[in-house]
């Protein structure tokens, strides 16, 4: 299985089994949008089923 796939699949069985996901990359890359699409998917839309933290440049993880 290609590693896109494989981690596409562990990020979807996550999502699905309620385990936190955590992704980093560029900003616009489709983060955000993948998991809100899979919580979707999985009926988790709500809080506190979907928490999303967005921490960019301009913010360290010590503010809160």
């Amino acid at each position: 299985m290609p590693s896109n796939e494989k981690n596409l699949h562990s990020v979807a069985m996550a999502v699905c089994a309620g385990l936190p996901v955590l992704l980093q990359g560029v900003v616009g890359s489709g983060k955000t949008t993948l998991v809100e699409h899979l919580a979707k998917l999985t009926g988790r839309v709500t809080a506190p089923a979907l928490v999303k933290i967005q921490l960019g440049d301009q913010m360290d993880s010590k503010v809160h």
